[in-house]
């Protein structure tokens, strides 16, 4: 016989997953944007350090994917503060081992990670919260004449949800079969001939 295991468990194993995920993540974004931050061009004395902007492109781009693949914002954070830590641990200067220089480079990427992990983070709650609003707004049926109907606006959704004797997607599809009733009426007194009964 086997048991089921609880709704909970799956919810805290799912939510876990996807911390450990975003963690392992920035660990690899952190040493791969350390390989990357030195490089640089040196035009007429000036210096583009064209590998730090990379390095911090790629934690950017790592950290917002891996809050959309588990849907929770807070895991761009966490991955963002797995590269800072990572970064942080090789620009250690232990003995002749050091991988980031106190240098133009070095500074940008490694402060630079510290600016990143918030706002990916909040540019990841940004993009879930409108997945979320869109999921929210049902989708009208096909009508009978087979055209598909109008999506509800999001105005409609507040005030279904707001209205407690229609909240939900009932109410929603009270509010479209209402619209569809009032389409219909509106075409038969267009058209009575097509509702006249020849044999009457």
């Amino acid at each position: 016989m086997s048991l089921a295991q609880p709704e909970g468990g799956n919810l805290t194993a799912k939510r876990w997953s996807g911390v450990i995920a975003a963690l392992g993540a920035g660990i690899g974004a952190g040493l791969l944007g350390t390989s990357l931050h030195g490089h640089a061009w040196f035009p007429s004395g000036a210096v583009v350090p064209y590998g730090a902007a990379l390095a911090l492109l790629l934690v950017a781009a790592v950290s917002i994917f891996v809050a959309l693949w588990s849907k929770k914002s807070w895991n761009a954070v966490w991955c963002g503060a797995a590269a800072y830590a990572t970064a942080g641990l090789l620009s250690l200067q232990l003995g002749s081992f050091g991988l980031i220089f106190d240098n133009m480079q070095g500074r940008i990427w490694l402060y630079g990670i510290a600016v990143i992990a918030p706002l990916t983070g909040w540019l990841a709650w940004l993009i879930l919260r409108g997945q979320r609003r869109r999921d929210l707004i049902p989708h009208c049926p096909l009508t009978p004449r087979g055209r598909r109907g109008n999506r509800l606006s999001q105005r409609d959704v507040v005030v279904l949800n707001n209205d407690g004797t229609g909240a939900g997607d009932n109410g929603a599809t009270e509010a479209v079969a209402g619209r569809e009733e009032a389409q219909g009426v509106g075409q038969s007194a267009v058209n009575p001939v097509a509702d006249h009964d020849p044999g009457a």
